[in-house]
C-alpha cells in the first residue's frame, strides 16, 4: 500500500547497454498497440535455436510487464518507477516503502504490537486499502491483472 507520491508510475529511465535500443522500440512498439500486449510479437526475427527461443520468450515476457506495469495507477499499489534491461539481467524499480512488509510487522517484530496493526481501526484501514489494491486490479485495470500470489509479504507499507 503505498501513498500517493509525485512520481506518475510511467517509465522514466531508459535502458541501457547493448539490448538497449531493441528493448526500447519493442516497448514503444507494445506501448503504442494499446491495452491487449501479452501476445507473442511474430514480426521479429525467427529464433534457429531453443535457447534463441527462450532468450526472445522471457524479452517478449518483460516488455509485456514493462507495458502492463506502466499503465496501473492506484493509490492502494506500489508504484513502478522505471525499469533496467543491460545485457541478460532484466530489473524493475518500484517506489520505496519505508516500512516494509505486513509479514514483518506480523511476525519478526517483538511485542507491543508495531502501529499499523496496533488498533482495530488500523488493521481495518490496512485490510481496507489492500482490498482496494485488489479491486483496482481485477476490476477497473485495462486489461485487467490478477495477482495470484496476495499473501502478507506483498503488502508493502509506506509512512504510517
Amino acid at each position: 500500500m503505498g501513498s500517493r507520491s509525485p512520481v506518475s508510475g510511467r517509465i522514466h529511465a531508459e535502458p541501457t547497454g547493448p539490448a538497449a535500443p531493441r528493448v526500447q522500440r519493442r516497448l514503444s512498439a507494445l506501448l503504442s498497440k494499446g491495452p491487449n500486449t501479452t501476445r507473442r510479437d511474430t514480426s521479429g526475427p525467427s529464433p534457429s535455436s531453443a535457447a534463441a527461443a527462450r532468450r526472445i520468450d522471457h524479452e517478449t515476457a518483460f516488455v509485456s510487464e514493462v507495458a502492463l506495469l506502466s499503465r496501473v495507477n492506484h493509490k492502494n499499489l506500489v508504484h513502478f518507477l522505471s525499469f533496467c534491461a543491460d545485457g541478460g539481467k532484466r530489473i524493475l524499480v518500484y517506489e520505496f516503502m519505508p516500512n516494509g512488509t505486513h509479514h514483518k510487522h506480523l511476525h519478526k517484530r517483538p511485542p507491543p504490537l508495531s502501529p499499523p496493526l496496533a488498533s482495530w481501526p488500523a488493521r481495518l484501514r490496512l485490510a481496507f486499502g489492500a482490498a482496494c489494491g485488489i479491486e483496482y486490479m481485477h476490476t477497473y485495470a485495462v486489461p485487467p491483472v490478477i495477482h495470484r500470489d496476495i499473501k502478507s509479504s506483498n503488502i508493502l507499507l509506506d509512512a504510517f
